[in-house]
């Protein structure tokens, strides 16, 4: 599972959690493109795991770039994805 958050005045940023159905995941990502529409946002963006790309690509998201994160010592692989929503 993840969550995405939008912020009006940034970029928005997502956080995961282990997901326990992919459906509860497109519902939450169903969720998140309409409060963009309702604020008339032109992108989405998330930074997305090697493991949830996949998902991600399957919702429309393209890679912008993949990086190397570390955190809490590990070096990990990341991309950062966009989707446009605009009609």
């Amino acid at each position: 599972m993840f969550a995405l958050k939008l912020d009006k005045k940034s970029a928005p940023t997502t956080d995961y959690s282990p997901s326990p159905s992919a459906f509860r995941g497109s519902q939450r990502m169903n969720e998140v493109f309409n409060k963009a529409k309702t604020w008339q946002l032109k992108r989405v963006y998330a930074e997305v795991s090697i493991t949830a790309k996949p998902f991600f690509e399957s919702k429309g998201f393209n890679v912008v770039k993949q990086q190397n994160v570390n955190i809490r010592g590990i070096e990990l692989t990341n991309f950062v994805m966009e989707k446009n929503i605009s009609p």
